[in-house]
């Protein structure tokens, strides 16, 4: 009656062209009759081709877009084929109208495979720079995934995220009307009973409207490890077991519903990338301070050990190759070492060892033992496999070396630091400046060496986990950076308070080339006058080596350095 009133009155719909081209979204494909279907979809080619014309029209007529109007001219779509079927897959036409583009062969092709990958595994692919991944590729996947029975993530690390998320917004946004969510899980966030639900049904209005997910992996990570930490319960607790119950059986659903996107796959799924949530009461690390007082000595060892190795050749008449050596004996700056091949790194590990098992280390009585021990002690600490009687030779000898718990201590850090190559990862896989360094500006503050994305860009909130590697970057990392003026400043006047103070400072002058001999008596400074530490006494002892190691065991380590009971680690 309702129809019939409105026509006798001629008051039709309003029909516009954004109406029509709305019918080949998901939310009104399905009601459409296949007659319809045609009549759309060949209204939209239409519209397509229209554009494209006037694109080439607009390159033609301007001579610096030569290169603009070749590739409008090779690239004739790919709607015939069955990648890129309209028929098939109308909102790519949706995107190619709204975009003002003509999507690629090569596009389509990639999409196909990301779509159905060979035999149902994954797939990975690698995409030169150019290839419209984010703007084009990523939405054609996007919308023929999300169909309301799967929920479609698209992953990303932090610093793409803002922008992926932009770019999906302005491609998904418009015609095609899907949605973008976002789920930022940190432990920061503290949920309860009804935060699990209001995510349970977000995640599930976002499968059911085909929208999309994007989501940075320490996000994922971290739900599933809160559900962890909650569910580790001693019973004084039940409501939090309950909690973490609930946490992870959403996260397992939407894990079996989900149809993951990864950018940047390669760093994503590292296992250097890795997540830690640490529980219990920090502690001091086991042998502290000698911990790092032992690296210290080790380092040192280390220096001289490259130094000899760079500037003396072999007993064969060759030189180190592969070994780099860079030293500046104007400043007293401790110098760059690089192990650029592997040959230069285990001649450079194996004589390190051999420099250990002959020479007195900090709580390691080695030059007290046979000439028999001392050859085990250095397969110990320099092989990472050993057989059975290697071991013994060593842990069982009725010296009682290894019974000791010192010696014990120190061997086992030792074999740790040479066997396992935790010195030869410090100085070969790692750069100052482009893979570590110190952040003191940062979000989360430390004073310690923290991992870096890319050059001079500290990561924001991430840190190395093993401490042993913390230990010996920070120590490279203030041996090549130097100390502040503050900090140094402070350290002097601290040290004026000190019964040691000429002796501590003598050292410090011992390492610092630059210095004044007017200055190097602890005596002889004057705090109050601030030129004269501004212009001299500062950029001498700021690259001393002695100086550094004293602020280091001193300040550095003492406050930073901390092992927790117990961790919870998951990786992509």
């Amino acid at each position: 009656m309702i129809d019939a009133t409105c026509q006798n009155a001629t008051l039709y719909p309003r029909i516009s062209p954004v109406s029509l081209l709305q019918r080949l979204t998901r939310a009104f494909w399905g009601e459409l009759p296949s007659d319809w279907r045609i009549c759309l979809v060949n209204y939209g080619l239409s519209l397509a081709y229209v554009q494209r014309a006037e694109r080439l029209v607009n390159a033609s007529r301007r001579p610096d877009r030569r290169t603009d109007l070749l590739k409008e001219l090779q690239n004739m779509g790919c709607h015939g084929c069955d990648e890129g079927d309209p028929l098939a897959f109308p909102e790519n036409l949706l995107l190619e109208l709204e975009q003002g583009i003509l999507i690629r062969p090569v596009q389509q092709g990639i999409a196909a495979i990301m779509r159905n990958p060979p035999e149902g595994n994954n797939s990975v692919m690698q995409l030169n720079i150019g290839e419209a991944k984010s703007s084009v590729i990523v939405p054609i996947v996007v919308t023929a995934l999300a169909d309301g029975e799967r929920l479609v993530r698209v992953v990303v690390a932090k610093p793409q995220s803002k922008q992926i998320m932009h770019t999906l917004i302005a491609t998904l946004g418009g015609l095609i009307n899907r949605r973008v969510f976002h789920l930022p899980i940190s432990r920061a966030v503290q949920l309860t009973d009804n935060g699990v639900q209001v995510v349970k049904r977000m995640l599930e209005t976002c499968k059911k409207e085909g929208a999309v997910l994007l989501v940075q992996p320490e996000h994922l990570l971290s739900f599933k490890l809160m559900g962890l930490e909650r569910s580790w319960s001693d019973g004084t607790h039940p409501g939090q077991l309950e909690l973490g119950r609930q946490i992870l059986a959403t996260y397992r659903k939407f894990e079996n519903d989900a149809r993951d996107i990864v950018d940047e796959s390669d760093e994503n799924f590292s296992v250097k990338f890795e997540l830690i949530y640490t529980m219990g009461t920090p502690q001091p690390v086991r042998m502290s301070p000698d911990h790092w007082t032992i690296i210290q000595e080790l380092m040192e060892v280390v220096l001289k050990t490259a130094s000899n190795l760079s500037n003396n050749p072999s007993p064969e008449g060759e030189s180190v190759k592969g070994l780099l050596f860079e030293e500046d004996k104007a400043s007293g700056r401790f110098p760059t070492i690089r192990v650029l091949e592997e040959s230069a790194g285990e001649r450079l590990i194996n004589t390190v060892a051999e420099h250990v098992c002959r020479s007195r280390l900090r709580g390691f009585p080695i030059q007290h033992q046979s000439k028999q021990m001392r050859q085990a002690v250095l397969q110990y600490i320099l092989h990472p496999d050993l057989t059975p009687e290697q071991i013994a030779a060593v842990e069982e000898a009725g010296s009682g070396f290894f019974s000791e718990p010192t010696g014990r201590n120190v061997l086992l850090l030792l074999r740790g630091l040479l066997a396992t190559n935790v010195i030869l990862f410090a100085l070969g896989q790692k750069r100052f400046r482009v893979n570590y360094g110190l952040a003191p500006d940062r979000h989360t503050p430390t004073i310690l060496a923290v991992p870096y994305h890319a050059k001079d860009s500290p990561a924001p909130r991430s840190e190395f986990s093993h401490p042993d590697i913390v230990i010996v970057l920070t120590y490279l990392s203030y041996y090549y950076q130097g100390l502040s003026n503050s900090k140094l400043r402070t350290y002097l006047e601290t040290l004026n308070k000190s019964d040691q103070a000429e002796q501590e400072y003598n050292r410090w002058a011992a390492g610092s080339p630059r210095l004044p001999s007017s200055l190097r008596h602890f005596s002889g400074m004057n705090f109050k006058d601030n030129a004269l530490y501004n212009k001299i006494v500062f950029p001498a002892l700021r690259l001393a080596k002695p100086a550094i190691d004293f602020y280091l065991a001193n300040v550095v380590f003492p406050k930073e350095i901390r092992k927790f009971p117990l961790k919870l680690s998951t990786s992509g």
